[in-house]
C-alpha cells in the first residue's frame, strides 16, 4: 500500500492565490489567482523551517519566485485526481523574508484533521 504522504509528492498541485501579487505591492487583487507547483517532501521543506514542519504538514516549492503572499492564508491546495480537483491542504504559513525569493509554503494536511472536521462540522469526509 503506497501512503498518502507519498501520493501527494508525485502531484503538481493548483494552489488559488487572493492576496497580495508581490513583496513590494501592498494592494491585494481584486480576481482569484491561482499557480501550479510541485509539492516538495517535508525533510526538504525542514531545511528551511526546521522541526515546526510536521507530518501533518504539505509543503509547496517555491522556486519560480512562485509562493504565497500575506492575505494568501487559510487558501485551498489542491491536486487533480481522477478527473478532479480535491482539496487536500489549507495555508498556514510561508517565510517571514518574503513571497517573491523561492522559499516554500507550508499548508495543513487535511487528512491530519478528517475527525476534528466531521466531528465539529458533522459533514461526512469520503
Amino acid at each position: 500500500m503506497v501512503s498518502i504522504k507519498c501520493i501527494f509528492e508525485k502531484f503538481s498541485n493548483i494552489f488559488f492565490l487572493r492576496g497580495r501579487m508581490s513583496d513590494t505591492g501592498n494592494e491585494e487583487t481584486a480576481r482569484l489567482r491561482y499557480i501550479e507547483a510541485p509539492i516538495i517532501s517535508n525533510s526538504v521543506c525542514q531545511l528551511t523551517f526546521g522541526s515546526i514542519i510536521t507530518p501533518s504538514n504539505i509543503c509547496l516549492s517555491g522556486a519560480n519566485r512562485r509562493s504565497t503572499c500575506p492575505g494568501d492564508s487559510g487558501g485551498p491546495l489542491t491536486i487533480l485526481h481522477s478527473g478532479r480537483q480535491v482539496q487536500v491542504g489549507i495555508v498556514s504559513f510561508g517565510s517571514d523574508s518574503g513571497c517573491q525569493l523561492g522559499y516554500p509554503t507550508a499548508f495543513a494536511r487535511i487528512t491530519s484533521f478528517h475527525d476534528w472536521i466531521q466531528t465539529n462540522t458533522g459533514i461526512k469526509i469520503l
